[in-house]
This record gives C-alpha cells, structure tokens and sequence, in this order.
C-alpha cells in the first residue's frame, strides 16, 4: 500500500504541495498503466490484434480524459488529507501553548510529555521538517526535560533524537538562508544572528 500509494516520496521530504502533486501523479501514472491495457485488451475495436500506430494514438484519445479523472481525485483526496494533519497539528500546538500558560510549576513535567507527543504526532504526519514546526521542534528540543521525555518515552528515542535534531537544524539554517538572500534582494541590510535574541525557555 505504500508503494502504491505513493508515501515513499515523504521520505526525504515533508508533507506539502510539492509531495501531494508527486504522489498524485504518481497514482495516475499507476492506474493508468493497469487501465489502458485493460481497455485495449476488452475493447475489440481498439489497437488489440492490428497494432497500428493510428489506432494506439485513438486509443490514447479516447482514455486521457480518465487520466485527468484519477489525478484530479488523488489530489483532492491526498491534498484534503495534507490540510487536516496541518490543522490538527497545528491545533493541537495551541492547545497546549495555553495550558503551559496556565500549568502550576509543579505541573511542568505533564506539559513535557504533552510536547513529546506533539513531536512524534508531528513526525508521524510527516510535518517535523516543514518551516513552522521545525522551528517549534528545534525550540522544544533545547528544554532538558523534554529530550529526556523524548528518549524515554517514544520508542527508539534514544536514536531517533539526533537524527531529529540535524533534520530541525538543516531546516532552520535552509530558512535563515532564503531570508537572508530575500532581504539582500530587495537592497535591506539583513541582521546577524548573534543580535537575535533567544525564545523564551
């Protein structure tokens, strides 16, 4: 089912535009190449027995149009998929932002563990790397309590978490990158990182 659907290209990359255009077109590509054949084979006045260049052309003719049917399905199904992780995610950020707002000090440890599981719901949608959340994960990973909850308590943590922490970074130096040169282009003078100040722990 992961070959077929397509979610091997969430591997390098995540979730978003590009990788639901992908996949679609990917499942397109499969489908089609089971129907066309399918449709020649059936249909006695196809290219089936003459093997004529004219008639594959017709036959290429008559079934675009169901091409254009399954990509256009896939893309909705994927891209509607895409919208409610974005938005669960990204609920569930807010949620826990106000009840670390509102948590006793004593509490802290329950917020933690609550933002371990924002990590891994994040990783699990294919969400970790994307600008917004990378940023998220990148501040979360720099609380103590929360790389010990993280290497605890998701299952290969211990290993999972530097590979996640680079993944964050590369993310945060690619996007420091494209501002940079986006200032630059528009003749402003960009500011150094060292005058950044840092998130509030």
């Amino acid at each position: 089912m992961r070959f077929l659907s397509g979610e091997f290209f969430l591997d390098k990359k995540a979730n978003g535009g590009t990788v639901v255009l992908k996949r679609s077109l990917w499942v397109t590509f499969l489908v089609y190449l089971v129907a066309f054949p399918l449709k020649v084979v059936t249909d006695p006045e196809s290219v089936w027995g003459t093997l004529s260049l004219r008639g594959f052309l017709g036959d290429l003719h008559d079934t675009a149009p169901w091409a254009g049917a399954v990509f256009a399905g896939a893309y909705a199904a994927f891209y509607a998929r895409f919208s409610s992780q974005w938005a669960y995610l990204a609920g569930l950020y807010n949620q826990i932002l106000q009840a670390e707002l509102a948590v006793e000090p004593d509490q802290k440890e329950r917020i933690e563990v609550w933002w371990v599981g924002f990590i891994e719901d994040a990783l699990e949608l294919h969400l970790a790397t994307k600008p917004m959340f990378a940023a998220v994960i990148r501040h979360l990973l720099t609380k103590p309590g929360v790389r010990k909850e993280f290497e605890n308590g998701v299952p290969g943590g211990k290993w999972r978490l530097p590979e996640l922490q680079i993944a964050v970074d590369a993310v945060a130096m690619e996007t420091e990158k494209k501002w940079e040169a986006e200032v630059a282009k528009k003749g402003r003078k960009t500011t150094t990182s060292s005058s950044v100040p840092n998130l509030p722990t």
